[in-house]
């Protein structure tokens, strides 16, 4: 958990082959994937890719190593998970998805990441809340253009 937390690759891997559990969660449900995802650590996220993580393994609140790449900006972490097979519409348990993060946040690379792996662009928050309106809200006119298109 601290070695994903921090980046530290040579050390997960020393941990994991010495047999440390890769789906571990801490008390609120995290495991070493969403955090690695959480500070964009790409090569560690890679790693447990490779080790078999649960890319789709949710905290108690529903959030994922996507949606936490999302929600921080890190694009290359984003990719990996995309690629791996993370689900891109897996919400956290309010409804928030990695496209809503991303258009929130005004992370247009990852929008355009998400929209390619056929993210739900008319994915509703709880509250009824889409990402077209986050955008248009948060004031990212090319993010608003981008789920506006077709």
């Amino acid at each position: 958990m601290i070695s994903s937390f921090n980046g530290n690759e040579e050390i997960a891997q020393l941990l994991i082959a010495n047999g440390a559990n890769i789906h571990s969660k801490d008390k609120s449900g995290y495991s070493p994937i969403h955090w690695a995802a959480f500070n964009g650590f790409a090569n560690v996220v890679k790693l447990l890719i490779i080790k078999h993580a649960d890319l789709n393994a949710q905290s108690q609140h529903g959030w994922t190593a996507l949606l936490q790449a999302a929600t921080r900006g890190h694009l290359a972490t984003c990719g990996a998970l995309i690629a791996g097979g993370a689900d891109v519409n897996l919400g956290s348990n309010d409804g928030w998805t990695p496209l809503h993060k991303a258009s929130a946040n005004g992370h247009i690379e990852i929008v355009k990441l998400l929209l390619n792996a056929k993210a739900n662009r008319h994915a509703e928050q709880q509250a009824g809340v889409t990402p077209l309106f986050l955008a248009t809200k948060n004031n990212h006119p090319a993010i608003q253009a981008l789920l506006q298109a077709a």
